[in-house]
Order: C-alpha cells, then sequence, then structure tokens
C-alpha cells in the first residue's frame, strides 16, 4: 500500500481514519460500538505487570550478552599472558580489537535487518553467532601457540558481530514496546533498566564467573588456567540462550507494524531530514567508546600500578569492585532522570569525566603510591560515565529516528561507536608504552570535553514526548517529496485493507 493511494482513499472513504498516541484507530459507528467481551477483559487483567514491562525487559536483556563479552577480554590477557610467553601486546590488542571491529559489522548489518526484515526474525541470526563463536573460543585449538591466538582472534570476531547485532535490535524493539506501553518519560527508566543496567551488570558478572571458577580449579596458584578462560567463553554462549524462548515468543510493536518501510526505503530523504541527529549520536557514541573500552580493558593494568605484584584473583576481585560502579552508576542515573533532561544529564557526565581525567593525570605519581586514591578515582570516573552518556546513549539513539529507519540509524551510529573503541584502543597501549598510563587520562579528559560540546549542538532531546509523532512527521515529509511506497508490514496492510471493505459495506 503506497503513501500516496492510502492517502487518496483514506480521503475519499466515509469512515474516517486517524492515528492516536498509540493504534491507528478507525472512528466508524462499529468501532465506537464495540467493546471487549468478559473473556478478554479477564486475560487483559491477568496480563497485568508482565503485558507492560515484559515486552521492554526482554527486548532488551541480551545486552547483557555485551556486558559480560566486554568483561573477558582484560580477564583472559591477564590469564594467556601467564599462560603462553608468546602472547605479546600485539596479541592482546588484536584479541581486545576482534570483538570491536566485527562489533562494526554486526551493528551496521543487523540495524539494516532490523528494519528490512524486522525485529523479531533478525534476533535468532544475532543470537545464533553469539553462541557459535563463544563456543568455538571455548573448544579453541591449534598445534601451534600462534594459532591458538589466532583461533580465538577469528572466533571472538563471530561472537563480536553476533552481539554488535544485539544493539540495533533490542535497543528498537524496547523503546518502541515502552513507548507503545508506557507513556512519555515514565517508559525511560524500563527501557534503562532493560538495556544500559544489563551491560553494566555484565562486566561485574564476569568477574564473579571468573572468581567462581579460579577457585573451583584450585584458587590463585592453579595450574588450570587454560579451564578458566574456557570456561567463562562457554558461560558467554549460555547467557543469550536463556532468552532466547522468550524473545521468540514476543510481537512486533504496532509502530513497527504499522510504519515499517521494507522496499525502496528512501535513506536519500532521511539522511536530508535527520542528518543533524545522526551526526550527533553518532559522534556521541565515537566519543564515548573512545574511552570507555579502553578504560575497561586496561584496568587490569590500573590495578597493577595501585597494588604491585598482584595476583590474579586479586587482580579479579578489584576488577570486580571497580566494575560494580557502573552499576551504581546505572542506578543513580535512573534517579537523576526524574529531574534532569536527559541531553543535560549526558553533558554533564562528560564534563565530570574530563575532570575527573585531567585530575588522575596530574596526579598519577601520587595516586601511584596510595592504592586507595588511585582505585577510587578510578572508581568514580566509571561511575560518572555510567551515571551519564553511557546510561542515556541507547535512549537518545532509538528515540531520535523514526521507526522506518531507526534500527538502520541507531545500528550505524553505534558501528562509528564501536570503530572509535577500536581506534581508542589501538591508541592507548602505545601512548601508555611511550608516555606513560597518565598520559592516556589526559586524552581521555580531551575526548570527553569534546563530546559535551557534540552533544550540546547535535543531540535532541524527545524523552517527554510520545515518539508516533516522528512516524507522522517522517511520513508526511515523504509524500511532501513525492516518495510513493509500501508503509506497514504486510500482515498489518493486509488488515487495513479488509477493515476499509468491511466499513464500506
Amino acid at each position: 500500500m503506497s503513501l500516496n493511494s492510502t492517502k487518496r482513499e483514506f480521503a475519499e472513504a466515509t469512515t474516517t481514519v486517524s492515528i492516536d498516541e498509540k493504534n491507528l484507530v478507525s472512528s466508524t459507528s462499529v468501532k465506537e460500538t464495540s467493546s471487549l467481551d468478559d473473556d478478554e477483559a479477564t486475560e487483559e487483567k491477568k496480563e497485568g505487570f508482565f503485558s507492560k514491562y515484559g515486552g521492554i525487559l526482554v527486548g532488551g536483556s541480551a545486552f547483557i550478552s555485551d556486558g559480560f563479552q566486554q568483561g573477558i577480554p582484560s580477564i583472559a590477557n591477564v590469564l594467556l599472558s601467564a599462560q603462553y610467553s608468546t602472547y605479546t601486546t600485539s596479541y592482546k590488542t588484536m584479541f581486545s580489537n576482534s570483538l570491536l571491529i566485527s562489533n562494526i559489522i554486526g551493528q551496521v548489518s543487523f540495524g539494516f535487518l532490523a528494519d528490512r526484515l524486522g525485529r523479531k526474525p533478525s534476533f535468532a541470526f544475532s543470537t545464533a553467532l553469539i553462541v557459535i563463536g563463544s563456543i568455538l573460543c571455548a573448544c579453541a585449538k591449534s598445534n601451534s601457540d600462534v594459532g591458538l591466538f589466532w583461533f580465538l582472534i577469528i572466533a571472538r570476531g563471530i561472537t563480536g558481530t553476533g552481539i554488535g547485532g544485539e544493539y540495533p535490535l533490542s535497543a528498537t524493539s524496547a523503546m518502541e514496546t515502552a513507548n507503545e506501553k508506557i507513556k512519555s518519560r515514565k517508559k525511560l527508566i524500563p527501557f534503562i533498566l532493560a538495556s544500559n543496567f544489563p551491560i553494566s551488570m555484565g562486566v561485574p558478572m564476569a568477574c564473579i564467573a571468573f572468581l567462581i571458577v579460579l577457585a573451583a580449579v584450585g584458587g590463585e596458584h592453579t595450574k588450570h588456567k587454560e579451564a578458566i578462560w574456557r570456561t567463562l567463553f562457554a558461560i558467554g554462549a549460555i547467557i543469550p540462550l536463556t532468552i532466547f524462548f522468550f524473545r521468540w515468543k514476543m510481537h512486533h510493536a504496532e509502530s513497527y507494524k504499522n510504519n515499517a518501510i521494507k522496499k525502496n526505503v528512501p535513506y536519500w530523504l532521511a539522511l536530508k531530514k535527520y542528518w543533524r541527529e545522526f551526526a550527533g549520536t553518532a559522534g556521541m557514541w565515537f566519543l564515548m567508546d573512545f574511552i570507555l573500552y579502553p578504560n575497561n580493558i586496561f584496568s587490569a593494568s590500573i590495578i597493577t600500578v595501585a597494588i604491585p605484584g598482584a595476583g590474579i584473583q586479586k587482580l579479579g576481585e578489584w576488577q570486580l569492585f571497580l566494575s560494580s560502579f557502573g552499576v551504581f552508576g546505572t542506578l543513580i542515573g535512573c534517579v537523576l532522570i526524574n529531574y534532569i533532561s536527559i541531553r543535560k544529564l549526558i553533558i554533564c557526565g562528560f564534563i565530570l569525566y574530563g575532570v575527573l581525567s585531567f585530575i588522575v593525570g596530574g596526579c598519577f605519581e601520587i595516586f601511584s603510591k596510595h592504592a586507595a586514591a588511585l582505585i577510587i578515582f578510578y572508581a568514580l570516573m566509571n561511575l560518572v560515565l555510567n551515571a551519564g552518556v553511557a546510561n542515556y546513549q541507547s535512549i537518545v539513539s532509538s528515540a531520535s529516528f523514526p521507526t522506518s529507519i531507526r534500527g538502520t540509524a541507531y545500528g550505524i551510529s553505534a558501528g562509528i561507536g564501536k570503530a572509535g573503541a577500536a581506534i581508542g584502543t589501538s591508541i592507548f597501549t602505545p601512548l601508555q608504552q611511550k608516555h606513560g598510563k597518565k598520559s592516556t587520562f589526559y586524552l581521555s579528559g580531551a575526548v570527553a570535553l569534546i563530546g559535551a560540546v557534540v552533544v550540546y549542538f547535535g543531540v535532541p532531546d524527545y524523552s517527554d514526548k510520545d515518539l508516533d509523532f516522528l512516524d507522522e512527521e517522517f511520513n508526511d515529509y515523504l509524500l511532501a517529496n513525492g516518495w510513493n511506497g509500501e508503509v506497514g508490514e504486510f500482515e498489518n496492510k493486509r488488515e487495513l485493507v479488509q477493515e476499509e471493505e468491511i466499513d464500506s459495506n
């Protein structure tokens, strides 16, 4: 059904059709007098809490895979370094970056699939890649050390492609369900608890899993280090499987059913209209990931400065302590969002992170002699970032674009962010080796302040609005520019045609 033909048919029909805040509603007398029967009403009441929040939670919960996989590199790098003398810095960097680079492929490609194929079918492919890649890592084998390292790097690439796909799929489905079930600003906290909260929980979960497995194989001086990293990868395969059934049972939100464009997508018109929003969200992602991922990955090296000679168990315990501040930051962000706009919170988070980074860089020699001071400031940086931009980037990226291009725009923005993570990780290592660890904090501080400027000029804040206005605005824009294509899923279009035929009779 084309936009132009639909518009003409609706204008000529005796039955008028209008769009309210959530659904396409007919104003016929039949619609006005119809109501749910007693059984349907009872069933609706029974759905209750899960009907309202379950879809949001299920849609976004896969983000925990990303958080867990983020926590693995720093632990695995320590274990592999202890096990293999040939595991050099270059392999560490490639191992860390393999996930990040493949994330870009997954985010861009699955963002496209999310809009064209649908959120639900695409979930199956992303889950399969995560499971296959994690199993390959757990079972990695080669006749040489170098061969094993490359096996792990390639397998992590497969995992990363699936995890990258989770970003646009989880965020768009969770946001659309939240927008449908919960009005305006009240939808933000459930969305955060279904998106960034699982990410922030993933890294501590990786640390906890490491400490449990370490204790199970003999503790600090175990000779079975290989069993530890293999088990962690295996757990990474289990996590997405636990929620796949529930995700497969979920349905597309009405906004997707009514506004999806699966053929002849007007990307050029979309770019002309939303280029500023896209530049803002993509720039925000790039700068945030540029500092977030390297600091997560190199947290172990910071601990070794604060606590010289720390064993792998002590490193795991302190990493758990540091990463837990990300969880606290997420929860603090859920409180602040009730009083301050998202845009201001992101800007303040970037600025505070920049200030803390400059303090740590300037006082690094002093802090390195006082372990508590260095670790506390490093933890505060983690808290501030998660209470600010890391908490809201998914909201901004999924709430700045209409349904028909939401997955694509989100995926490309997030992909650019992961490019920033890969670049940051590649820069931090040689910078740290040449100019010392304090230089990385100066760089982080400067990048964070640039991030505040980018958000101020380029990121919109629609948190107080029902997002259906974006679809209406975009559809009107397409009509005004002469675009004539099909809108809505096939099943939904067929239902609308049937309704029109019934009404005309």
